[in-house]
């Protein structure tokens, strides 16, 4: 008995201790050097929010990020002192100091709703500056509905214009937060648009949409309604868009569908065959044993459904060529020589210009000591 008496008047007294400590921090805030300052800001906070949210104020102007300023800024949020953290972060840290924070932020704002309130109300108070300054990237993986309506609203009524790179760094952002109920709204913006950059950099958004590359995966049900988006998308696109149509669906693992935009991207070279005409030489230059050198070229057309392009040519023709052409000059000749294989780096207009685009790498690969080039055509190769 008399040793619990014992504990209990010890408890007691570390209770009291401690509140005598907790009433003393204010006053040592006043007069402690930045990193003192910060670690009793903290404390304080732990045991008396009210006396931090009222010594915010007097404690913030002279912390520093590194010194534990961090710690101190989400002790003061908790807290009630967000207003001071906020006129801190803005006016007082530079932008390399004021980043981190913002950062590491994003990564606590899904999970703390004092967080989520305090970029709320960052975002009303801060206005242009919330954006211009980049606070909109702690709102990347914090997915709660009134941070998304943030990012949401902004895009309702913001436009490309003159700072296009801060555009379509939170049109990235939202698509990553909202994940696949971006597709529709991506689309749309992407149909009203008649600028070739806006189309480009919106359909990269596809990506961050389907969450490709991140730690969770990508979303295979976004990443499909993403494809389907493009691929609606596509017949109405200038060039370059197809080519980035292409390499994003490619990232959404759409290799079928990337592969079926050649015919869209070259619809203009489509034969009335309904084909597109590509082109392969295949150039064998040989030092025969009678040290005479050689020239054989070997020429085909090559036609294609629209599902090839011309950076896949090689591939393409590449498996015809090793089983149905005899490319053997400087074994025959018993000397030593080079294979070159030429490729068109589009589809041709008509027959003419394959004729034309073959008399040109004649030319070109003409050596001096080669008296005469030996020519032979093969049957179109069909892909």
């Amino acid at each position: 008995m008399i040793f619990l008496s014992l504990l209990l008047t010890l408890s007691v007294d570390a209770q009291a201790q401690a509140e005598v400590d907790c009433k003393s921090i204010p006053k040592a805030l006043s007069s402690a050097a930045p990193a003192d300052a910060a670690r009793l800001f903290v404390q304080l906070a732990e045991c008396n929010p009210a006396a931090a949210k009222k010594a915010a104020a007097g404690t913030f102007p002279k912390l520093l990020v590194d010194g534990g300023g961090e710690e101190a800024a989400m002790a003061a949020i908790k807290a009630g002192a967000g207003e001071v953290v906020r006129d801190w972060m803005h006016t007082t840290l530079e932008a390399e100091d004021r980043s981190p924070m913002i950062r590491n932020l994003g990564k606590v704002c899904g999970k703390d709703e004092a967080v989520q309130g305090f970029l709320g109300d960052s975002a009303s108070a801060l206005g242009e500056d919330f954006w211009t300054q980049r606070w909109y990237r702690a709102l990347v993986d914090c997915r709660v509905p009134a941070i998304q309506k943030i990012l949401t609203d902004y895009l309702a009524v913001a436009e490309a214009g003159d700072d296009r790179v801060r555009f379509f760094a939170v049109v990235s952002a939202w698509a990553q937060n909202v994940g696949g109920a971006a597709v529709p709204k991506l689309e749309e913006m992407i149909s009203k648009s008649e600028d070739t950059e806006v189309q480009v950099s919106l359909l990269q958004a596809f990506t961050d949409a389907a969450q490709v590359g991140t730690l969770a995966g990508m979303d295979v049900k976004a990443a499909e309604e993403g494809a389907a988006a493009i691929k609606r998308l596509s017949v109405n696109l200038p060039a370059k868009a197809v080519d980035q149509a292409r390499i994003t669906l490619q990232a959404l693992d759409d290799e079928e569908g990337a592969d079926s935009l050649a015919k869209v991207r070259y619809n203009a070279l489509v034969q009335s065959d309904d084909v597109l005409l590509y082109g392969v030489v295949v150039v064998e230059t040989a030092t025969c044993k009678n040290g005479k050198v050689q020239q054989f070229l070997h020429v085909a057309e090559v036609s294609d459904p629209g599902q090839t392009w011309p950076d896949q040519l090689a591939d393409a023709v590449g498996a015809t060529i090793k089983q149905q052409w005899k490319l053997n000059l400087a074994e025959r000749c018993k000397g030593e020589g080079t294979t070159e294989t030429k490729l068109p780096s589009a589809p041709f207009a008509d027959k003419a210009a394959f004729k034309a685009w073959v008399d040109d790498q004649f030319k070109a690969v003409k050596r001096e000591d080669v008296k005469k080039q030996i020519r032979k055509d093969y049957d179109r190769i069909a892909l």
